[in-house]
């Protein structure tokens, strides 16, 4: 397999899913300790936003943004000079290249769902998050009273109503999700938001970085409105599979191991 380099800011809004993703895929260590996979935190420094890695691991290249992951050539020797690169630069194809990367016939855990019915129903749980966090995006730049001091919008272009749509949006989207998994919650008991039992997916991971970042950060409750979303999560926040917020601030420090087994 070729080498891998994961640059990522724990505890932000895209990138936590894929530090919720580790700690659900439970890789073993040794994938740190040979090389083969390094995992790289990122801080941001509050006084300038400049975000980088951790003092004392190596850089990302500049121009590209996080979460980052790197791909070596496995044609070329490793650390050889005309050794190629490619980069993946987006959280759920991040998530899915580590699927492919390390999957279920090679003995590691499968976060895609056993079925083809649950791993359609948790990709499509998957794209409706994205879909609220842009209306949730949206609805941050808009809002005149909004946590997000630094939106880039000029005072003349906000729009109050675009606020109060884009919220609707957010509060559709979760109420469709809750009726696929309403059942499946409330009357199996399913920890899993895909019908996998006890078992998690990717939707998980992804959903559930989702809602705990804007809660934290923003103090927004995307699942309003819900019963068996709000079960769900109190749930999965309770269980093994989830980093808690003290958790991710040690990632921060350089412990990427706690996200492995």
């Amino acid at each position: 397999m070729s080498p891998l380099t994961l640059w990522f800011i724990p505890t932000k809004l895209f990138p936590r899913r894929v530090s919720y993703y580790l700690k659900a895929k439970g890789l073993p260590r040794s994938l740190l300790s040979s090389g083969a996979l390094k995992v790289i935190p990122v801080v941001s420094d509050p006084a300038t936003g400049i975000s980088q890695a951790l003092e004392g691991f190596e850089k990302a290249p500049p121009g590209y943004t996080y979460p980052l992951l790197r791909v070596a050539n496995a044609d070329e020797p490793h650390g050889s000079p005309t050794q190629k690169h490619y980069f993946i630069t987006q959280s759920m194809t991040i998530i899915d290249y580590l699927e492919e990367a390390f999957p279920a016939s090679a003995g590691y855990r499968d976060l895609r769902g056993e079925t083809p019915a649950q791993r359609a129903r948790a990709r499509d749980i998957a794209v409706l998050t994205n879909d609220m966090l842009i209306a949730t995006l949206v609805y941050l730049r808009h809002a005149p009273d909004s946590p997000l001091k630094c939106s880039g919008i000029a005072p003349e272009n906000i729009s109050p109503g675009a606020a109060v749509d884009a919220m609707q949006q957010v509060r559709m989207l979760a109420k469709r999700i809750e009726g696929w998994v309403r059942e499946d919650i409330l009357e199996r008991g399913s920890l899993g938001v895909a019908g996998t039992g006890e078992k998690v997916t990717t939707a998980d991971c992804v959903l559930a970085a989702a809602v705990v970042t804007c809660r934290d950060t923003y103090g927004l409750d995307l699942l309003e409105g819900t019963e068996a979303l709000n079960v769900w999560i109190d749930r999965y926040t309770k269980s093994e599979w989830f980093p808690s917020h003290a958790d991710l601030r040690l990632v921060e420090t350089g412990a990427v191991d706690m996200l492995f087994t």
